[in-house]
């Protein structure tokens, strides 16, 4: 997983499936989020990029995206946002939501 920042996000969205986790060191569900992350990454190596956001390292960058809730997970695709979940997605959810993209 790559970590974002204001230097990096918009190149790092900018082309194909993108996933971003924005999360937090402070919130206690963001772990949990993380590691469901990191089981479905495997599957989707070559098909979506995953990104992580700290928000609390990144917090006007966090204000511009609209980020309220952690973890929040935003799905861009060819650089435009088509998607945001918040809260724990489990992984059969997020797998469903990547697939179609």
């Amino acid at each position: 997983m790559t970590e974002l920042n204001k230097e990096n996000y918009q190149n790092f969205v900018g082309s194909g499936v993108v996933l971003v986790d924005a999360w937090a060191n402070w919130c206690t569900q963001c772990p949990r989020m993380m590691s469901i992350l990191e089981q479905a990454q495997p599957e989707y190596a070559g098909k979506v990029k995953i990104g992580k956001l700290e928000v609390s390292q990144d917090m006007e960058l966090g204000q511009t995206l609209g980020i309220t809730t952690l973890p929040t997970l935003l799905l861009y695709k060819d650089g435009k946002l088509i998607g945001q979940k918040t809260g724990i997605v489990t992984k059969p959810n997020l797998q469903a939501w990547l697939n179609q993209a």
